[in-house]
């Protein structure tokens, strides 16, 4: 099934950036705007890419 490029729930904070019609998310307490996406995995956690390209087309 396609795995979703979705944002850690628990980590958020919202910056104004969007990239291909998505919400990109960051990391809290990280300074600054530094992006990333995460595609979860069901056993192994979750990975993480720095765009939402890179995270859809691994997802996918």
């Amino acid at each position: 099934y396609n795995r979703l490029c979705i944002k850690p729930r628990d980590w958020i904070d919202e910056c104004d950036s969007n990239e291909g019609g998505e919400r990109a998310y960051f990391r809290n307490g990280k300074g600054g705007c530094d992006s990333f996406w995460i595609c979860p995995e069901d056993h192994t956690g979750a990975d993480y890419y720095s765009s939402y390209r890179d995270c859809f087309n691994a997802c996918i």
